[in-house]
């Protein structure tokens, strides 16, 4: 008999269109995969918990936490207490200024905007050529289509991917310039189209947008798998967000249902049919919303510090290995992250040392 589950989600790190701030680099969504029967002992434990670490607050919330030790030491009781009672995490998260890149990739090397493509790339090509442009390029194309992307009228996207190319061709000597060029030529033709469709989707072409997707894409997966029924799936209110992430999941409400199978393994559903729809709560009414807001802002917290080269307390270890081990898990996946290589190697050095045998996603 299928189990009933509720999920909660929190977000950390979203700053809509604006996919460059220096002080909000990384975006993160997580939250509680929770057995309805075990919903109300869920609730008890975080009241219990917050009575120790914050018992004057109106709820539990990282960034709250003027200690961020404390912070993280509430996060992993929360943890430990929550997976007791079979709750499980669930969280995907992105380097935004990374993910600028990807988002490139899925413009100028998709066949429909490039002369020279005949088949969309697959997941491994893309991941593998925005890990080389983030790598390789310098930052000023980086920053230009960033701009473009919140105002496709206000840059010139012809001057942009030109830079690129001719930084690739006479920088890297690398073949991706060619397979920009198909693109180049397309744009010369039809940049009105290309401006017009993008700016009248302004607003899903966001990294909180598509790391949604993902989050999405791993509730459908959990409950196709793991013979759950999904009765609601609660998010932190988030006023300007809510319209955009309704009309997202009515658009795959609106597709048929199929899958498709990457090289890598993992799947893709054109269709959601077990996430019938997002309510949006307030957290002070809500404490496992609160639980998701701690693993949302602690994943984010213990990001910023890697990608600084801070060093970690014994703690934080101990919680970026909690983090870590889901990455790695192979089924349920119920973690997800974007990343360039020297980052997610960061991560895992973080959690289990140098030299770790663990590959690279």
């Amino acid at each position: 008999m299928a189990k009933e589950v509720i999920i909660f989600c929190d977000e950390s790190g979203n700053t809509g269109p604006n996919n460059l701030d220096p002080e909000q680099l990384f975006f993160v969504i997580a939250g509680w995969i929770v057995p309805e029967i075990k919903l109300r002992s869920g609730e008890k434990i975080i009241r219990a918990i917050k009575a120790r670490f914050c018992p004057k607050a109106k709820e539990i919330s990282f960034s709250n936490f003027k200690s961020k030790a404390k912070g993280v030491e509430c996060t992993t009781e929360l943890w430990n207490e929550l997976e007791r009672i079979d709750c499980i995490p669930l969280y995907a998260f992105t380097l935004k200024p990374f993910f600028v890149h990807s988002i490139k990739i899925k413009l100028f090397l998709n066949p429909h905007f490039n002369d020279m493509l005949e088949k969309p790339l697959d997941f491994n090509e893309e991941a593998e050529i925005a890990r080389k442009l983030y790598d390789w390029l310098p930052f000023e194309p980086l920053e230009l289509f960033a701009e473009w992307l919140r105002n496709p009228y206000g840059s010139d996207l012809i001057k942009i991917l030109e830079q690129v190319i001719n930084y690739l061709r006479f920088n890297m000597g690398s073949e991706i310039w060619e397979m920009l060029y198909g693109a180049m030529l397309y744009l010369k033709r039809n940049l009105d189209q290309v401006q017009r469709e993008y700016y009248l989707n302004r607003r899903k072409n966001t990294v909180n947008i598509a790391i949604l997707v993902g989050f999405l894409q791993m509730v459908e997966h959990f409950c196709r798998n793991e013979d759950s029924v999904l009765s609601n799936m609660a998010l932190d209110k988030i006023t300007s967000f809510e319209e955009d992430y309704n009309e997202l999941l009515e658009e795959f409400h609106e597709n048929e249902d199929f899958e498709i199978q990457f090289p890598n393994g993992s799947v893709y559903y054109t269709s959601l049919p077990n996430i019938e729809k997002l309510i949006f709560k307030e957290s002070q009414e809500c404490p496992m919303i609160q639980a998701a807001d701690c693993l949302a802002g602690a994943l984010s917290y213990i990001l910023k510090k890697i990608s600084r080269n801070a060093v970690l307390s014994t703690q934080e270890k101990d919680l970026t290995a909690l983090y870590c081990e889901r990455l790695l898990y192979p089924e349920p996946k119920t973690a997800l992250s974007v990343l360039p290589t020297l980052t997610y190697s960061q991560l895992l050095e973080a959690a289990t040392g140098p030299n770790s045998p663990h590959p690279v996603f």
